[in-house]
């Protein structure tokens, strides 16, 4: 099921929290990893490649609505998602820009 969701802050290029509109007048704060991709981390050997992933994530969706479809929760309740943003997927984003490992 597709949600709106505002992005309230970027924590790395795959991973966001945000408010999510679950309609009726209820929205909750989610943690959310992109569905089927893998970012450079932001700490460690790919720090410098993590920290601009991050910034183009930041300035592409921070503060912005996305549209999110999640999938399941992971290992670190985190919801798995589908993320769109501009009718592309953000996953599409990131490798356009080879943001991915």
């Amino acid at each position: 099921m597709l949600h709106n969701c505002k992005v309230t802050r970027v924590i790395d290029a795959d991973t966001f929290i945000g408010i999510a509109d679950l309609d009726f007048g209820v929205s909750i704060a989610i943690t959310v990893r992109l569905l089927g991709c893998d970012a450079y981390e932001i700490t460690g050997s790919e720090k410098s490649s993590g920290l601009k992933a991050k910034e183009y994530v930041t300035a592409l969706i921070g503060g912005q609505n996305v549209v999110v479809d999640p999938f399941k929760r992971d290992s670190f309740g985190r919801w798995l998602c589908d993320v769109m943003i501009k009718g592309k997927s953000m996953v599409e984003f990131l490798k356009d820009e080879h943001y991915l490992k």
